[in-house]
């Protein structure tokens, strides 16, 4: 999604703000960091 809405051709004329993005990219990041350590956790258990 965050990636679509930086696509002129799917979105057209609409302008996602800077900020939501930054923000997007950090839950991003943050839900794989915590994926990663459920996933390693999983496997040395």
């Amino acid at each position: 999604m965050l990636v679509a809405a930086r696509n002129k051709k799917l979105v057209k004329e609409y302008k996602h703000p800077l900020w939501l993005q930054i923000t997007g990219w950090m839950v991003v990041a943050a839900m794989s960091w915590m994926g990663y350590l459920t996933i390693a956790k999983w496997i040395s258990a």
